[in-house]
């Protein structure tokens, strides 16, 4: 009897940026297929079979995706970033280049979809997270990072934006044929 995990092997396994593996349809014994989704790096509770040690029949599916998070807002480079087993939001801030000035610290969103579709707003406070006193959050595949900004601090971000893009110190020189 072949298990999931030798499946999984067999076409050269899951690398490290892999979060999850979704849309696996297993034989359920008599009456057909069931479907589940499970994370490989998720922790196993007590007396939980881990699942990738699920037998696996002729016509199983295992899909391993690529996991991915976004980080948006008030950080040096926004964007979509691979997903390494352990990291959280605290880690996605540093990905992403660090936060700028404005970025309210104190209010970072992990927005997450649940499996009905709705989503889900976590808030945490990087700036205790930073200086050790509070709790990070771990992020799962598809999760978005959000860092609004802050009022207070837009205020004077705004002046020093004003300042450096409309008045340039410095001289040029122009040299002809170069």
């Amino acid at each position: 009897m072949q298990r999931a995990k030798r499946l999984v092997e067999g076409v050269g396994g899951a690398d490290e940026g892999a979060g999850r593996i979704r849309d696996c349809d297993l034989q359920d014994g008599d009456d057909g297929k069931r479907t589940g989704a499970f994370e490989l790096d998720a922790p196993l509770a007590t007396g939980q079979v881990n699942p990738l040690m699920l037998p696996v029949a002729g016509g199983d599916s295992i899909v391993v995706s690529r996991g991915r998070f976004m980080v948006d807002g008030w950080v040096a480079k926004p964007g979509l970033y691979s997903f390494t087993p352990g990291m959280t939001a605290y880690g996605a801030m540093s990905v992403a280049g660090g936060a700028m000035y404005p970025a309210d610290l104190h209010h970072a969103q992990i927005i997450r979809a649940r499996r009905d579709g709705s989503k889900e707003v976590l808030i945490v406070d990087l700036a205790e997270v930073g200086s050790g006193d509070g709790r990070d959050i771990a992020l799962r595949e598809g999760d978005v990072v959000r860092f609004n900004a802050s009022p207070v601090r837009m205020v004077p971000y705004s002046v020093y934006w004003v300042f450096n893009n409309l008045f340039r110190v410095g001289a040029g020189v122009s040299v002809a044929g170069v």
